[in-house]
């Protein structure tokens, strides 16, 4: 790819003097434009129009710009950032086109050497470009100064000369009349030097903006692209990869779109992967370079289950080999998901803020694609030279190639653009969904996370082939229902790791939910994006047992019935969400070790909705109890409890498959505390 193309100008016909372009520009608006449905519909007519160079040799541009194109319709589409949006850029119009300041305006240089939080500008090229631009401002600028400076100097002494001459040559009694003239000389004087003063301090500002944000002048070396998520305005900034404390290599993904599932003239093509549809992927992720290794695998979980290992039972197929770096396999999709759940929990990655879990299937496609819509991403044909797969069935009219019969080192095979190994073959790989043949009928188009519950069959979903597969079975678009508990020595996983809007990896807080304070049933719960996932009559509970008074806080939301809320000595609160929204069921200590039976309490609250998240708290000490639905008070009571059993906090889910992104426990220090219902 040539430098010196631009795909601003190629592509939506903006020239270098109207960049950075305004939202409006940027999408072929009319200024201020205010009609969401013209701005919705142009803005898509946009982004279809540069999505047809996906394919092309500009691919990674392509993306680069969409992302920007995505990120001026989000804000123009949203009333509160509009109206902030168009009275900045009213600002920086009036003070451009006003005859009081100069062409080369100074806030507008500084404005293009930085990133404007209103414009989501992801090219190196144009950063760049910018940095030179601001570079020949600077020097027209200094030049403009400094003749400047001269003139007015020049000026107010000619005046001041001027008139103490005249004050010489006349009477002193004319004297007086000098006075307000010198005055406003010298004045003026004072004025010029304080803008000169002012414009010099604008100039080492500027150049300081271009020093820090050019690598060759502040000294720093090659950095990583920026990338700017569609649904922020804020830039991420992660690093192209990082290592974790087990060695594991993760890369970078930026957020970005793609055309998930084959079309119907891709060959081999099979009806689940049917109808192709846009997704979006809202927020950047690191996944692992390579799948998870058996040395790896070893050092989490300390033991080998692989069957091509020396101890497996294909030991005689890689005799003499080092197996360590040959993918793990005979597991399942639960010892995959207690894998990440153990690795999370180790200090090191606490510390880092690293949630590992397995990658959705919308991010493993979109990572598998890397930017591309052929069958593979490298191209619409393979070859097994490309891949590990069953040379003797290739794709696309090439030539038979080498058979292997078993699976290799990762990393033998070139890499995509996103520099991730073997997503074509080696190993198949879970992802975290459920499994369903039409679920591309009834399409998430925005960070899909698959369907929240399994068929009659609960089956998961894998991608991406295997060693022993024909390449047709390797193609970005293949899905493969499995059962959660199959092992094989053809399946594998890597896994994924969110980033943090700053750049690195994303920190939960430990007040909202620590996996390391948890147990669960890995087979009935995932560990999803932020969340974890009970299936029905599923729980979770605290390794840590309680007594006393203790403040109870869930972050939770349901497809319909009701959670419930376990703690201590039996009590527990029951939302009927679905057969009585606004109805409790509350079970009190029976002060001998178990509880009362559980009475219906018709409390007067808002009835809760399903699949949105609501806030549940639940406060008990000895003197009484009281319930908060989203940070009403809903249920209180004065009654004496005998709070001195221990035992753990639990969430139960009943009738509902249950979402919960909060879960903590506080004992309460002083028993007679008072209420916090104010």
């Amino acid at each position: 790819m040539a430098e010196s193309f631009d795909p601003y100008y190629k592509w939506l016909g903006i020239r270098a003097k109207e960049r950075p372009p305004n939202h409006y520009r940027l999408l072929g608006l009319d200024l201020f434009e205010d009609d969401p449905e013209v701005i919705a519909d142009t803005a898509e007519r946009q982004m279809a129009h540069v999505r047809t160079y996906q394919l092309g040799p500009h691919s990674a541009l392509s993306q680069q710009v969409l992302n920007e194109l995505a990120a001026a319709k989000v804000c123009l589409l949203d009333p509160r950032k509009k109206a902030q949006y168009d009275q900045e850029l009213r600002k920086h119009t009036i003070l451009k086109e006003s005859g009081n300041t100069p062409k080369l305006n100074l806030n507008d240089l500084v404005a293009e050497a930085t990133t404007d939080k209103t414009t989501a500008d992801t090219s190196g090229f144009r950063l760049k470009h910018e940095i030179r631009k601001a570079r020949r401002h600077l020097l027209i600028l200094g030049c403009v100064l400094t003749v400047a400076a001269g003139v007015v100097a020049g000026v107010v002494a000619f005046m001041v000369t001027n008139l103490t001459l005249n004050a010489t040559g006349k009477q002193a009694s004319k004297n007086a009349d000098l006075s307000e003239p010198l005055a406003q000389a010298e004045a003026a004087r004072a004025r010029a030097e304080r803008a000169a003063g002012e414009a010099q301090a604008s100039l080492v500002k500027l150049q300081e903006i271009v020093k820090s944000a050019d690598p060759l002048v502040s000294g720093g070396g090659d950095t990583a692209p920026r990338i700017s998520s569609p649904l922020s305005q804020s830039p991420i900034v992660p690093p192209k990869e990082v290592t974790n404390s087990i060695g594991m290599k993760l890369a970078s993904i930026p957020a970005g779109e793609f055309m998930m599932g084959a079309p119907d003239s891709e060959e081999g093509a099979r009806d689940p992967e049917k109808p192709q549809h846009r997704v979006r992927i809202t927020r950047p992720f690191y996944m692992g370079v390579y799948e998870v290794t058996q040395a790896e695998w070893q050092q989490v979980m300390e033991t080998n289950p692989s069957w091509c290992s020396a101890a497996g039972g294909g030991k005689d197929n890689v005799a003499g080999m080092d197996t360590g770096h040959f993918p793990v396999e005979q597991v399942s999709w639960n010892d995959a998901v207690l894998f990440c759940h153990r690795l999370s929990s180790w200090p090191a990655e606490q510390s880092a803020g690293r949630r590992y879990r397995l990658p959705t299937e919308a991010e493993w496609e979109y990572a598998c694609r890397a930017g591309t819509a052929t069958p593979f991403s490298f191209g619409s044909s393979a070859t097994s030279t490309l891949a590990n797969f069953n040379g003797n069935f290739p794709y696309g009219g090439t030539l038979n190639g080498p058979l292997l019969g078993r699976p290799t080192t990762v990393g033998s095979y070139a890499p995509n653009a996103f520099g991730l190994f073997d997503m074509h073959g080696n190993m198949w790989e879970w992802c975290s969904d459920y499994y369903d043949a039409n679920y591309y009928h009834e399409r998430v188009d925005v960070d899909p996370q698959g369907q929240s519950v399994g068929n009659e069959k609960d089956l998961r979903v894998l991608r991406g082939g295997s060693w022993d597969n024909h390449a047709t079975d390797t193609r970005s678009a293949l899905r493969n229902p499995i059962p959660p508990l199959s092992r094989s020595a053809f399946v594998g996983f890597r896994v994924v790791c969110r980033v943090e809007d700053l750049g690195n990896f994303e920190r939960e807080s430990r007040s909202q939910l620590d996996l390391s304070k948890i147990e669960f049933d890995v087979s009935n719960v995932q560990v999803m994006d932020g969340f974890v996932r009970l299936d029905k009559q599923t729980e979770i509970r605290t390794k840590e047992s309680f007594a006393g008074p203790i403040d109870l806080l869930v972050e939770a939301r349901t497809e319909r019935n009701n959670p419930r809320l376990d703690a201590f000595n039996g009590a527990c609160v029951i939302f009927n969400w679905t057969v009585s929204p606004n109805t409790l069921r509350v079970n009190r200590p029976d002060g001998k070790g178990g509880f009362e039976s559980g009475s219906l309490v018709t409390a007067s609250f808002q009835p809760l909705t399903p699949n949105r998240w609501h806030t549940l708290r639940w406060r008990i000490t000895k003197i009484g109890m009281e319930v908060y639905v989203d940070g009403r008070v809903v249920f209180m009571e004065n009654q004496a409890y005998d709070l001195s059993a221990k035992r753990p906090v639990f969430i139960r889910s009943a009738d509902s498959v249950v979402d919960v992104r909060a879960f903590t426990v506080t004992v309460i220090q002083d028993e007679a505390a008072a209420p916090i219902a104010k």
